[in-house]
């Protein structure tokens, strides 16, 4: 049952991203609606692509220059949802600690042979 599940999932995530290519944004929305509901009720985990593809608010398809729009805040792609506006920001984790952030001084900081002396 959770391979047919699986299959069907994988069906749906394709048919989403054909349906928006084609400009179909409410056939894409209800593939990804049915996607999560049948992750839901086998208890599936979503694949990462599937994650990022799909907002988190309304359940819409995220296709960046058609359904969403992506800028680079603070050195991680940030994706704007065209049908609700939220923002969603991924790749967070990694630099969860706050070092070996992009942009955060991590080029000159670090250098082990830091000349301390006066010059002369």
């Amino acid at each position: 049952m959770v391979r047919i599940a699986k299959e069907r999932m994988d069906i749906l995530k394709e048919e989403a991203h054909r349906a928006a290519i084609n400009g179909d944004m409410e056939l894409s929305h209800r593939c990804t609606t049915l996607h999560h509901r049948i992750a839901m009720r086998y208890n599936l985990r979503k694949d990462r692509e599937s994650r990022i593809r799909t907002c988190r608010s309304c359940g819409g398809f995220l296709m960046p220059g058609n359904t969403a729009s992506v800028r680079i805040r603070r050195g991680l792609p940030a994706t704007r949802c065209n049908r609700c506006g939220r923002r969603h920001v991924f790749g967070r984790a990694e630099y969860q600690d706050g070092r070996n952030r992009p942009g955060k001084g991590t080029r000159h900081h670090n250098r082990e042979n830091v000349n301390t002396e006066a010059p002369q």
